[in-house]
């Protein structure tokens, strides 16, 4: 594993975030966005990526996933309207539900054995009428070749510059939610000479 590195965020208006710091880390960003403040919470082993999109809702976090994320359900219209995202941690198996479940849309994807997901993008804009920012559309890959898109393309999008020689597993996710999901971010890891 490499030192851990804190990027981000991007896009959103106000708001403010407080988190802790901890050894071998290093701080690049925040990119974007108007007024708020952070404090950037950096987790031994992995990075924590803060969220992309708005600053509106309940703030969430799986935290650092310790074993593995098995599936991923994602609800849909002209926004992303929530998720649920089952993990397993210290052996328990978990499902964070966060925003909107209820009659929308929805696409999953499920992971099979030695399976994770290792990209993730898409883009974040108002919503109408509320004219909150949230994320409009939600790409996520595996490192099997699978992945799932979901939503609109309008607004800023928020592509993470993942290095092409090194390999990453996202062990986490975290976002702010309402109705909808208003931002979201990922924790990851360097997987260094492993697929």
């Amino acid at each position: 594993m490499a030192n851990v590195i804190k990027v981000g965020p991007w896009g959103g208006k106000g708001g403010s975030t407080s988190d802790t710091s901890v050894a071998n880390a290093t701080k690049v960003g925040p990119w974007g966005g108007k007024g708020g403040s952070t404090s950037d919470t950096l987790v031994a082993n992995a990075t924590k990526v803060e969220p992309w999109g708005g600053k509106g809702g309940s703030t969430w976090d799986t935290l650092v996933v310790t074993q593995d994320i098995t599936h991923i359900k994602i609800y849909y219209g002209d926004v992303i309207d929530g998720l649920d995202i089952t993990y397993v941690t210290n052996g328990k198996r978990q499902t964070l539900k966060v925003g909107d479940t209820i009659g929308a849309v929805w696409n999953e994807i499920i992971l099979k054995k030695d399976e994770y997901f290792n990209s993730i993008s898409g883009f974040y804009g108002p919503t109408i009428p509320e004219d909150v920012i949230a994320i409009k559309q939600l790409t996520l890959g595996t490192n099997k070749g699978t992945s799932v898109t979901v939503g609109t393309t309008q607004g800023g999008d928020f592509p993470f510059p993942f290095s092409p020689l090194l390999l990453y597993k996202i062990v986490g996710f975290l976002g702010h939610s309402s109705t909808v999901i208003d931002a979201i971010g990922i924790y990851y890891e360097e997987i260094m000479g492993k697929n």
